[in-house]
């Protein structure tokens, strides 16, 4: 994809709709992620939901973010990836400390100093609330 130092919602969309090419069916789900450098207008946004099949990475906003941190990079390209799947699944923001759904989350300011204080994973409670939803689709 052409390199742009910031991106808009518009050309976002474009950029996807372009590359959109396998869609979900059956038993088998397709996720895209989008990486790209930066949101226009939130440029410390760090990943986004794309519609219902997509996942938007803000690979300049991470690096600019962990650069205090650099080895939680990885951790918190991960976490974010999963934050924003769990919107995916149908998950919400939540306001339990420790759950990688926490509005806290997407608030951060500064990184944390050690990748193992990243939450990389989703809490017991959203574990359930997964299940929760798998039973309801699968009835």
């Amino acid at each position: 994809l052409p390199y742009r130092e910031e991106v808009s919602d518009r050309e976002i969309l474009e950029l996807s709709r372009s590359h959109h090419v396998l869609r979900s069916s059956g038993d088998t789900a397709v996720v895209y992620v989008l990486y790209v450098s930066r949101k226009a207008m939130e440029p410390d946004s760090l990943g986004a939901t794309l519609q219902d099949w997509g996942i938007v990475l803000y690979k300049a906003a991470l690096a600019e973010f962990t650069k205090s941190a650099p080895r939680t990079a990885s951790h918190y390209e991960g976490s974010t990836a999963l934050h924003e799947f769990g919107h995916q699944l149908g998950l919400s923001h939540n306001e339990e400390s420790g759950c990688l759904m926490n509005t806290q989350v997407e608030k951060a300011v500064t990184a944390l100093e050690l990748p193992s204080d990243v939450i990389t994973d989703f809490c017991e409670t959203e574990k359930q609330q997964l299940e929760t939803l798998y039973n309801q689709f699968n009835k």
